[in-house]
């Protein structure tokens, strides 16, 4: 029985600080959010996250039904697709399997930066406990469209 209130203590502890990352559109700053609002139209489910202290994220449905964000920082803005497992190019897949074989992957997406495309993949070491999943080791890799690893983040 402890051992059932820790862990629910531990998950509900974990659920409030990745809860303090969501951030509302008032603590934005106004020229991202008109931003935003001038390029995404008809979008729901909009979600504001702040990464560090001059960068901020948004997540939305887009009108094609997908999984989309943008990311405003200083230097630029990066519009990222998220990319289905299985549309993932095998060249990829190849290399995660080989070079990090402890690794899964979690999360595909397509980041478009001033013109130029990449895919950033997220992978980790993923531990499941019952229907608990925990990942740890978490890594960011880049690679160009053909599926060439660029580096890792």
């Amino acid at each position: 029985m402890k051992k059932i209130s820790l862990l629910t203590l531990l998950v509900l502890c974990c659920g409030m600080v990745m809860a303090q990352k969501v951030v509302s559109e008032q603590s934005v700053p106004a020229k991202f959010v008109e931003d935003f609002q001038r390029q995404n139209l008809d979008v729901r489910n909009v979600k504001w996250y702040q990464l560090d202290s001059t960068t901020f994220e948004v997540r939305f449905i887009g009108n094609n039904n997908e999984l989309q964000s943008v990311r405003y920082k200083p230097v630029g803005t990066e519009r990222c697709y998220f990319v289905d497992l299985q549309y993932c190019p095998r060249a990829i897949k190849d290399t995660v399997r080989h070079h990090y074989s402890k690794y899964k992957i979690t999360e595909v997406s397509i980041v478009s930066v001033r013109r130029e495309s990449s895919y950033e993949v997220r992978i980790a070491q993923v531990k499941s406990f019952l229907f608990l999943k925990k990942e740890k080791d978490v890594r960011y890799l880049l690679f160009k469209p053909n599926g060439e690893f660029i580096k890792e983040k």
